[in-house]
């Protein structure tokens, strides 16, 4: 991964468990956080409610749904999460995550004033317990839906997409992880790669929205 892997807190934990992951990305959450707001806040009211189609790998969020998804991410306790997600279990087995994500979604705000509120308040808090690269994958998730549907860049810090897209590659689905199994992801624009084998550029948010699984082609094809 170049330079950039030298400055990245990320472990070779187990799939899909950040709890060993080292330092603080607070500052970054707070950048991503801000530049949602910004998005919210001059986008038209009509788009609020209004999502992109969904992937063949994913399926996207409209930025209601993407705020309350990322909200309820980062105000809930780890504890919580994992007993929601347990209480899934029964009638979803196969995808509980997604399940729970849906009723999430369900409840999403019919107005944009509330979430914005919220997340602007999340962005500016200080003297909190560490950020983990969990939390800003999923705010970055979220900054990727609704920058699909107000037409805008995320304007993504490079060492910010680049520490993602390395936590994202084990976590993405498997369609996706089959699709670039022995290829090397290089993000042209943002000076990161993620895997081993044959290089494949494209643009950072291209590579980070197939890897969350919203884009419908592998990047660079």
């Amino acid at each position: 991964m170049s330079e950039l892997a030298k400055h990245l807190p990320l472990s070779q934990g187990e799939r899909g468990d950040d709890s060993a992951v080292s330092g603080d990305w607070g500052p970054a959450l707070a950048l991503v956080l801000y530049r949602i707001v910004a998005l919210i806040e001059k986008m038209p009211a009509e788009r609020w409610a209004a999502g992109e189609p969904a992937g063949q790998l994913g399926q996207a969020a409209s930025p209601a749904e993407a705020s309350a998804v990322l909200l309820w991410r980062l105000r809930t306790p780890a504890a919580e999460r994992r007993a929601a997600l347990r209480r899934e279990l029964p009638r979803h087995p196969l995808r509980p995550t997604a399940a729970l994500e849906r009723t999430i979604r369900a409840g999403a705000a019919a107005t944009p004033a509330g979430p914005s509120a919220e997340l602007r308040a999340l962005a500016a808090r200080t003297g909190q317990p560490p950020v983990r690269i969990g939390e800003l994958a999923a705010a970055v998730c979220a900054a990727l839906d609704i920058a699909s549907v107000a037409g805008e860049p995320t304007g993504l810090a490079p060492l910010s997409s680049g520490a993602v897209a390395l936590y994202q590659a084990q976590r993405a689905p498997y369609a996706a992880r089959a699709a670039v199994r022995g290829r090397r992801l290089h993000a042209v624009d943002a000076d990161w790669s993620v895997g081993r084998g044959e290089s494949i550029d494209s643009d950072a948010e291209t590579i980070l929205r197939f890897l969350f699984g919203r884009g419908t082609h592998v990047p660079g094809s």
